[in-house]
C-alpha cells in the first residue's frame, strides 16, 4: 500500500511540481517540462508549505520518465491532453485492481518562469479518496528564482 501511495504522490509531485502526467502520450508532459527554465524554483502548495527545487535538463527527463512509469503502473489512459497557449489540461482514466477505477485531472498554467497546477480525483477507493482530500492538490504555484548555484544539487533542496 505504501508503494502505491508513493506512486500516486510521485505523480502529484511530478504533476504539481510541473512535472506533469500523461499516461500513454508524452506530448503534453514533455511540452510542459521543457517550457521550464533551468534554475532554482520555489514551489508553494495550497497549505502554504514552500519547497525549493534546482531544475536541470536531467531533472526534467527523470521526472517525465518517472511520471509515465507511474501512470502505466496505475493503469491510466489519457482522455484529454491539451496545451493551449500557457494553459494545459490532462485528464486520465485509471483502473487499478488495488485502487479501483478513478479519474484524475490536472490543469494549470505554464510559462518559462512561472507555473501553477491543481488537481482532482473522482472515484477510486479509500487511498484515492484520501489523496483527493489532500489540500496540496487544491493548488500549487511555482516561481523561478535564479540560476542554481554550484553547491545546489539537482532536484529537491533539503
Amino acid at each position: 500500500m505504501k508503494r502505491l501511495e508513493r506512486c500516486l504522490k510521485a505523480v502529484w509531485l511530478t504533476a504539481a511540481a510541473a512535472l506533469f502526467a500523461a499516461a500513454t502520450h508524452a506530448g503534453t508532459i514533455e511540452d510542459v517540462l521543457m517550457r521550464q527554465k533551468n534554475g532554482l524554483w520555489e514551489s508553494t502548495v495550497a497549505g502554504g508549505q514552500k519547497l525549493l527545487f534546482c531544475v536541470t535538463d536531467s531533472v526534467k527527463v527523470g521526472a517525465q520518465k518517472q511520471t509515465l512509469e507511474s501512470m502505466q503502473q496505475l493503469g491510466c489512459k489519457t482522455m484529454k491532453d491539451v496545451v493551449s497557449g500557457d494553459d494545459y489540461e490532462i485528464r486520465l482514466d485509471c483502473a487499478s485492481p488495488t485502487l479501483g477505477k478513478f479519474q484524475m485531472t490536472m490543469e494549470g498554467t505554464v510559462r518559462s518562469d512561472y507555473m501553477t497546477s491543481r488537481g482532482s480525483f473522482v472515484g477510486g477507493g479509500e487511498l484515492i479518496q484520501s489523496l483527493a482530500a489532500d489540500p496540496n492538490l487544491k493548488g500549487e504555484e511555482w516561481r523561478w528564482l535564479r540560476p542554481c548555484k554550484a553547491n545546489e544539487r539537482p532536484g529537491l533542496q533539503e
